[in-house]
């Protein structure tokens, strides 16, 4: 799941390399909507069955969890365009998770259509595809502005590619900000970090545990042009993203050595100092 602005870079190229043999294309008349009642009945049924499983699996493996969920109430019904840093192959499944309760989109590379079995089933979870082509590019952004236009989000990962458990973010691309600007949608910053496994999970698990932060949806300036607004949504979202990450690494921290760190800080309010680090 990529942002439509990657090109021919060489470090944009995909760390993962799955088989691909069957073919695809994103033709013309492509329904990237699948609004017949019977698809949209298939993909409710789908997410019925698959996110208990897909929670379950992602606890206890992944160690997953999710934080800020109360962030998405002042969606309301608006439809919204989700960002998230990319470090995992199920993080996709991390996200629906979260945003269970809202029909969405998943911007994703075409060639994972020609994936067996995983075609079908991003297919069924919202997944669209984009090429290189700029004419199907064009299409996708016609049909996503309606998919926002009655409330559903639309995902799109702005570092596009993904390496597994990176430990910082990435430079992002600017698709996912002027979708939103052109669309005049929020943009609802999600950032996942990586923790220390505790618990019962410090007995088998030997990779960090992931956590999915919600954060505050970010409103476009509606009164500077879109490609100012666009880049204002950017450096706000990354700002928000980066901020998270601190306060998640001096909270670790903290928790790793409560008593050095009470012995240099005596009496000190980390919440405050938290709210002021950039």
């Amino acid at each position: 799941m990529t942002d439509p602005t990657v090109r021919k870079r060489e470090e944009d190229e995909h760390v993962l390399h799955l088989w691909e043999p069957f073919p695809f294309t994103a033709t013309s008349d492509y329904d990237y909507l699948r609004d017949r009642w019977y698809k949209r009945f298939l993909s409710f049924l789908l997410r019925v069955i698959a996110i208990p499983l897909l929670g379950i699996y992602n606890y206890v493996t992944l160690g997953f969890r999710i934080c800020g969920r109360k962030n998405l109430k002042a969606l309301k019904k608006r439809g919204a365009v989700t960002v998230c840093n990319h470090i995992h192959q199920l993080d996709c499944t991390m996200i629906y998770i979260a945003l269970w309760n809202r029909r969405g989109y998943f911007v994703t590379l075409d060639t994972n259509f020609k994936i067996p079995i995983a075609r079908h089933l991003i297919r069924g979870f919202g997944g669209v595809p984009i090429s290189k082509n700029p004419h199907q590019i064009k299409e996708l952004f016609s049909m996503m502005k309606k998919a926002l236009s009655r409330g559903n989000f639309v995902q799109i990962y702005p570092e596009g590619v993904l390496i597994p458990y990176c430990r910082t973010l990435r430079k992002f691309y600017p698709g996912a900000f002027r979708m939103a600007a052109d669309n005049a949608v929020p943009i609802l910053p999600m950032v996942l970090t990586l923790e220390k496994p505790r618990g019962f999970f410090a007995w088998y698990k030997r990779k960090r545990c992931l956590r999915l932060h919600i954060l505050s949806p970010i409103e476009p300036d509606l009164t500077l042009e879109k490609h100012d607004c666009a880049a204002k949504l950017q450096q706000q979202c990354r700002e928000a993203m980066e901020q998270k990450r601190i306060e998640r690494r001096r909270m670790q921290a903290i928790v790793k050595s409560p008593k050095k760190n009470a012995e240099e800080t005596p009496g000190k309010d980390i919440s405050s100092d938290e709210s002021h680090s950039h």
